[in-house]
């Protein structure tokens, strides 16, 4: 898998500068890309779900797709000590990543290898789902939706930053699978 040979190699220094362009064009705040720190130079999102999440102190956070952390790191800070932040991803390298930063930066967040379509949650538990590009990769998006909406409390919330398509994609050119996993944007 791809993404496991991510995670072997997360450890090697990354471009700070290019990173923050990256994630300040996407919304971040200083804050924020000061809170993700040395660690921002892993960003792998493709929008901000913070600015939508308004997560709250004490909540429950669940991440999915979590890969490298940032944004669980990030959901961490808002969530404060008295919550706490779930990163889910299918990747071990990535998870093996995140648990060895999050422990590193004494955070309240725990990191487990799962699919998004059969979370190993139970019902009502989260307050808030944050996802940041990884949820165009569920197969069956509809059964990913069904799994948000068991594991969030009733009146909890969801913010998916997901990329889609404007036009349908050429028959005739073998697209990555991520590209062939995209919503149209209707």
């Amino acid at each position: 898998m791809a993404y496991n040979k991510v995670g072997e190699t997360a450890h090697l220094k990354g471009n700070l500068k290019k990173a923050k362009a990256i994630m300040s064009y996407l919304g971040y705040t200083e804050e924020e890309f000061n809170i993700a720190g040395e660690d921002a130079y892993n960003y792998q999102g493709v929008g901000n779900p913070h600015n939508f999440a308004k997560i709250q102190p004490g909540e429950n956070v669940l991440d999915l797709g979590s890969g490298l952390g940032i944004d669980s790191f990030i959901a961490c800070h808002y969530a404060t000590d008295k919550g706490q932040v779930t990163g889910l991803d299918i990747s071990k390298s990535e998870v093996k990543h995140a648990e060895i930063r999050a422990a590193q930066r004494g955070l309240n967040a725990k990191f487990i290898v799962a699919d998004m379509e059969a979370m190993p949650l139970p019902d009502g538990m989260i307050d808030v789902v944050i996802s940041n590009g990884a949820f165009c990769l569920a197969p069956n998006k509809e059964k990913a939706f069904a799994e948000i909406f068991r594991v969030l409390k009733p009146g909890g919330r969801m913010a998916i930053c997901t990329s889609t398509v404007k036009v349908d994609l050429d028959l005739g050119v073998h697209w990555p699978v991520c590209m062939r996993m995209f919503v149209h944007i209707e």
